[in-house]
């Protein structure tokens, strides 16, 4: 009886030790070395998660930027529009990453949009909407080729 009671004392210490050592990993402040290692292996999977989505938030500008690229790499339904709303981003580098990510998703409809905010934004932005506009327009968006065109006047 006293063995049994032993192992069964045991095992509850083993499995709140289990219990509470994935509590702490989940809970717990990442790095910013880990922060840009699972946006990596997130980019590799090529699954758009919402963790990706939620490191565009993040306080790191250095993280915010490499989950634009990571975005834009991956692509999906809404990547565009969220890029789009990142180039209005604090830091230039993020924008910049942003206008460059979104000529990478594929998704044409946004050249436009692109070639707009290259005549608003910032110059350091400007130059990767301008090529991002030129990767995603079609012969038949010739306003954006117009605005290209314009900027090597």
């Amino acid at each position: 009886m006293k063995i049994v009671k032993g192992i069964a004392a045991l095992g509850a210490v083993i499995l709140f030790g289990v219990i509470a050592y994935f509590a702490y990993n989940l809970f717990r402040v990442r790095s910013l070395p880990e922060r840009l290692a699972d946006i990596i292996h997130i980019e590799d999977t090529r699954e758009f998660t919402d963790r990706l989505e939620d490191y565009l938030s993040d306080d790191s500008a250095q993280v915010r930027a490499r989950a634009a690229i990571a975005i834009g790499r991956i692509g999906g339904e809404n990547s565009g529009k969220l890029l789009k709303s990142m180039l209005g981003d604090r830091s230039l580098d993020v924008a910049r990453a942003a206008a460059f990510a979104i000529g990478l998703t594929g998704q044409s409809q946004f050249a436009g949009s692109l070639a707009d905010s290259a005549r608003s934004g910032p110059t350091a932005v400007a130059a990767n909407a301008l090529k991002s506009a030129g990767r995603r327009a079609d012969s038949s968006m010739t306003a954006v080729h117009g605005v290209i065109a314009g900027y090597l006047g």
